[in-house]
């Protein structure tokens, strides 16, 4: 097992904290119908999955 040294472990932890941040500035500056559009196209894309595999598997029926 490979042990980290103090300053490897501190350059991944900054680098764990400075992508979260970004994560929270990005989610902050979006419009606020951006959620509502993610979940209606996430909404849509499991739809037409779950369609194409009732499709795939009338055909093999």
């Amino acid at each position: 097992m490979e042990t980290k040294t103090r300053e490897e472990w501190s350059a991944q932890m900054r680098r764990i904290n400075d992508r979260l941040l970004d994560d929270i500035e990005r989610q902050q500056n979006e419009p606020k119908w951006m959620p509502f559009v993610r979940d209606v196209a996430t909404f849509v894309a499991w739809g037409a999955l779950f369609l194409g595999a009732v499709l795939v598997a009338r055909h093999f029926v």
